[in-house]
């Protein structure tokens, strides 16, 4: 076909368009459709625009979750390096304050730590630690490397946190017995606290003494006896009196003997065995109650363990000593408790003296 040939054609079809029939859609029907594209084209627009809200959700959570990481790994990198390296089994959270010496028992001796005493044979020492001995035991106790003491029977003592080089004691009654490391030293190896005075020791050796006296307001004494080198006796700071080696100090002069009254000299001698049977009219002396409790709460907690004889031991010790103490009437009952437990129902036991009935009628 010549190029003639197609634009001939080409124009017999044009011609054939123009005259054929383009149907017009009905005015109702494109109403219908527009509202359908409206709609479509709507939802179209909601739907990007959720999309664009939880997209910008999406990177405000990213960014809030990388902002809490990065904080969080600071302070547990920061934790990590501040917290205290673990020895052994010890665990960095709990502080023990170490132990500042040791004591040795020899008889019943109770060691009071908080509220729990408890009779020991040997014990670490720690700053308010209270030591307490019974009839006929005695303990050796060791400060460091500077101090060593013998602490005597029927003594209470308490041991408190020393301050630079100075060990402290509180004697609250009965005697020790100090052997202080000599050495020239800027400042005192022992400091004694007692009712009235403090003894302050460099190096030496000697003897404190809290003694009791019914004549006396304070109801007790010190005495301090030197062997050797000399101490300070000091009363609100300031120093009293000075004690060389082979001085006595008092706190008290010794009370004057009483003179016999004519009626007593004549009148004729009781029998010992009269004057045993009668009931003792001696109270607690002042400053005797802590021991009492002491003693009473070792025999009460002893039972509770299981260890009778020691309970036993405890209860005869402050029933000997304090026969007319507020705690004897328990005491018995607790006295009696323990020997039920031993199956002793004749209240004696082998190796322990029976206790004075006191004041018990």
């Amino acid at each position: 076909m010549t190029r003639r040939d197609e634009h001939e054609q080409a124009k017999e079809l044009a011609e054939l368009w123009q005259r054929s029939f383009v149907p017009v859609e009905d005015e109702g029907a494109a109403q219908v459709r527009g509202k359908r594209m409206a709609l479509a084209i709507g939802d179209a627009i909601v739907r990007e625009r959720g999309r664009r809200r939880r997209s910008r959700f999406a990177r405000a959570f990213g960014a809030l979750a990388l902002a809490a990481g990065v904080l969080g790994a600071v302070v547990g990198g920061r934790a990590l390096l501040e917290r205290p390296r673990q020895t052994g089994n010890q665990s960095s959270a709990m502080h023990v304050d170490p132990a500042i010496g040791g004591v040795q028992a020899a008889g019943i001796v109770t060691l009071r730590r908080g509220r729990a005493p408890s009779v020991i044979d040997a014990s670490p020492v720690h700053a308010g630690d209270r030591i307490t001995t019974a009839v006929n035991a005695t303990a050796a106790l060791k400060l460091g490397q500077t101090v060593e003491a013998r602490v005597a029977e029927a003594t209470e003592v308490s041991v408190e946190a020393p301050l630079d080089s100075t060990h402290h004691m509180k004697l609250a009654q009965g005697r020790i017995e100090a052997t202080v490391d000599n050495r020239p030293s800027a400042h005192p190896k022992l400091v004694v606290d007692t009712p009235q005075v403090r003894v302050v020791v460099t190096g030496t050796v000697l003897q404190v003494e809290v003694l009791r006296r019914e004549d006396l307001a304070a109801g007790t004494v010190t005495r301090v006896t030197v062997e050797e080198g000399h101490v300070d006796i000091q009363r609100d700071g300031q120093v009293v009196a000075t004690v060389a080696a082979g001085g006595v100090w008092a706190s008290a002069p010794d009370p004057a003997p009483a003179a016999e009254s004519p009626q007593a000299a004549a009148s004729p001698a009781q029998p010992a065995s009269r004057r045993s049977a009668e009931p003792s009219t001696t109270r607690s002396a002042p400053g005797t109650l802590a021991v009492e409790n002491a003693l009473f709460e070792a025999a009460v907690s002893a039972r509770k363990r299981g260890s009778h004889h020691v309970a036993l031991a405890h209860l005869d010790d402050l029933l000997t000593r304090y026969p007319s103490s507020p705690l004897a009437e328990e005491a018995r009952l607790e006295r009696g408790r323990a020997l039920e437990k031993l199956g002793r129902t004749d209240g004696k036991v082998p190796g322990l003296p029976t206790p004075p009935v006191g004041d018990q009628p």
